[in-house]
């Protein structure tokens, strides 16, 4: 019996000791953040000035990207009016060659007219 009051009575004082080193450590914490209360505030800054940049480099790499983007579409929509520029000078060379048939057809039909007059003009 006397042997388990005094395991009993080592576990109280053990207790003690615990909350006394307990206490320590907390009064050593509370001091050391009274005496370095600058490096706080300054590691947080340093942490958000670090994380706005991560956000303004995010953003950089999105305009990067929208910039590459409409590039893109402008180089597409350059050769878009080259293909076209291109297409309209064959249509207009073709309406050129089409109107000079014309005109050479209308000058044969002239003659032919003329000729087929001319013959009447004899038959008679």
């Amino acid at each position: 019996v006397w042997g388990a009051a005094g395991a009993e009575g080592e576990v109280k004082q053990l207790e003690a000791e615990l909350a006394v080193e307990r206490r320590l450590v907390q009064s050593l914490e509370a001091a050391s953040a009274l005496a370095m209360p600058s490096a706080a505030p300054e590691a947080e800054a340093r942490e958000q000035k670090s994380t706005a940049d991560l956000d303004a480099l995010v953003r950089v790499r999105a305009l990067e990207q929208s910039v590459g983007a409409i590039v893109g579409q402008l180089r597409a929509a350059e050769d878009g009016r080259r293909a076209a520029t291109l297409q309209l000078a064959g249509l207009q060379r073709e309406r050129k060659v089409q109107a000079g048939k014309i005109t050479e057809q209308t000058v044969q039909l002239a003659q032919a007219k003329g000729e087929g007059e001319r013959l009447r003009a004899l038959a008679e």
